[in-house]
Order: structure tokens, then C-alpha cells, then sequence
């Protein structure tokens, strides 16, 4: 046994119990999630077709309408929710560090 493992020995078995759950939880489901990408599934079964799925979606004009709105609207929101905080903070930022002003960014925040 190496002196690195007899030093962090413990350090591993307490780090296994949620590895393991992330492995099963995690890394089983997208593993099989990108094999079933690359298969013909039926009910019954399936075959491999390789990467034809893909050229599928990338041929579909409603999979394209969709990835569209999608990556407008997560561009819209993001922008307006920076921009929003932005102004939020540049508003708390005067009320400076008396009784009230706690007040005032407490409430501000639990909203």
C-alpha cells in the first residue's frame, strides 16, 4: 500500500457512498440515454442505425422552430434577469449601512 493511501485511505470510503449514488443516478442514465440515441428503439426491441437519428432532427423544421425559440428565450431571459439585478443593486447600493437600510435590503431580498 502506497503512503498516499494509507494517508487518504478514509477519504475515499467516505467519498464512495455519493460517488456511487452519482454514478447510478447520473452517469448510467446519460451512458444509456447515448446508446438509445443511436438505435432504432421499438417496444420490442431495437437496432443500431448509428448517428441517422440526428440527420432526422436536423432535417425536421418543427425540431428547428423549437431550438430557435429555445435559444431565444433563454438568450431574452438571462439578459433581462442580468439587467434587472443590475438595476436592483445599483438602487440598494445608496441606502448605505443605517437601521432603515437594513430594513429596506432585507425586504428586497426576501422578495
Amino acid at each position: 500500500m502506497t503512503a498516499a493511501l494509507r494517508r487518504h485511505g478514509w477519504s475515499y470510503l467516505f467519498v464512495l457512498p455519493t460517488f456511487s449514488l452519482f454514478v447510478v443516478f447520473t452517469l448510467l442514465p446519460v451512458a444509456q440515454g447515448l446508446v438509445l440515441s443511436l438505435q432504432d428503439a421499438r417496444v420490442t426491441g431495437g437496432s443500431f442505425i448509428g448517428l441517422a437519428n440526428f440527420g432526422t432532427l436536423a432535417d425536421d423544421s418543427v425540431f428547428r422552430q423549437a431550438l430557435g425559440n429555445t435559444v431565444l428565450y433563454a438568450t431574452v431571459v438571462v439578459a433581462a434577469q442580468v439587467t434587472l439585478a443590475l438595476i436592483v443593486a445599483s438602487l440598494i447600493q445608496p441606502l448605505g449601512r443605517g437601521a432603515g437600510s437594513s430594513i429596506a435590503r432585507s425586504s428586497i431580498y426576501r422578495w
